[in-house]
């Protein structure tokens, strides 16, 4: 169904031929290749190596009675199934009974927190934020709209409240823009992390807002894969980058399969997502994207590809080039319903 071809078939090690490694100090909010903002810094790089260690870091303390399951990722049909782009199973650890409806971004107490969209204050959740020894935290929920996705709503759940700056009486329906401050993380035992999940929707959830009941599946509630969201679809008032809707959603699956499930040493290519082309007996479109790693002063690249089936985008590839010129073969992105 399809296949994969090089115009030139070498790779490039150590060297600055066609691309030098860019060098970057993160400092206050960082947008998505689609113009949305992660709602904290890329803290130990999680922004630049696709948010795999989000939920996954060492310093996490597992929640509930046992554990099975891996508290602090996105839901998954069940707790031995691993979640695409972290290797981790999607079991919310914390009861036997709930899925998690989002992610857990591990960062350091007083960790700002951003507005990922431009939106409105349509929410703030005043319990279940906390544990016992932590500071008093809360959960903002802003409404936006999408130009592909619609309208939705983000969670951003711990933040304490002394730091929250739409926490007032009379804040509801304030107006806040992408990349504005909205207060900072706040503690949680030793396990300090900010909650972030989308609700699409034009109304409100009808779960909680950090936990869905299992009974439910296979449907989420209208909960769906954060981060993802954030870098596949376009913003609230900016088309620039999603003239064509199958390239982020491409290039997200290039950077969490290159780089979460095959070497977490990797950054992609600023800018470098291409069209790559258009595949008529297969029935799919490609890109391509560019993604490194420099070691001892020594930076490798690696090819990546992906395909989009033109007519159920819920059937991807995504596969890639090896220092060697070696062809990974295509594997099929799991997508979960």
């Amino acid at each position: 169904m399809k296949f994969s071809f090089r115009l030139t078939a070498f790779f490039v090690t150590a060297i600055g031929l066609f691309f030098s490694a860019p060098v970057r100090t993160q400092t206050g909010p960082h947008p998505t290749h689609t113009g949305y903002y992660y709602p904290v810094t890329d803290v130990n790089d999680w922004i630049d190596r696709g948010y795999h260690r989000i939920g996954g870091s060492s310093t996490k303390v597992q929640q509930g009675p046992s554990n099975t399951g891996y508290a602090g990722h996105f839901m998954s049909p069940d707790p031995v199934v691993n979640d695409y782009h972290t290797g981790q199973a999607g079991w919310y650890d914390y009861s036997p009974d709930v899925y998690h409806n989002g992610y857990d971004v591990m960062a350091p107490y007083g960790t700002y927190v951003y507005a990922a969209a431009d939106g409105y204050i349509d929410q703030v959740s005043l319990n279940g934020w906390d544990v016992s020894g932590s500071t008093v935290n809360i959960a903002l929920v802003i409404r936006s709209t999408s130009p592909t996705a619609g309208s939705f709503k983000a969670v951003y759940g711990h933040i304490e409240k002394s730091t929250c700056m739409y926490c007032g009486s009379g804040q509801l329906n304030t107006q806040v823009y992408k990349g504005q401050y909205l207060g900072s993380v706040g503690t949680y035992g030793g396990a300090e992390h900010l909650h972030f999940g989308i609700w699409v929707g034009s109304g409100s959830p009808t779960t909680g807002l950090g936990r869905t009941a299992i009974a439910n599946w296979p449907s989420r509630m209208g909960w769906v894969d954060p981060i993802q969201f954030i870098e596949s679809t376009c913003p609230p008032g900016d088309t620039s980058k999603c003239s064509d809707p199958d390239m982020p959603l491409s290039f997200y699956d290039m950077k969490q399969g290159l780089i979460a499930k095959f070497d977490k040493a990797l950054v992609p290519y600023p800018n470098d997502l291409r069209w790559w082309w258009d595949d008529v007996a297969g029935n799919s479109i490609h890109y391509r994207s560019w993604f490194f790693k420099t070691v001892n002063g020594v930076t490798t690249w690696y090819e990546a590809e992906a395909a989009v089936d033109k007519t159920n985008k819920l059937i991807r590839w995504w596969g890639y080039y090896d220092v060697n010129g070696n062809w990974s073969g295509w594997k099929q992105v799991v997508v979960y319903p």
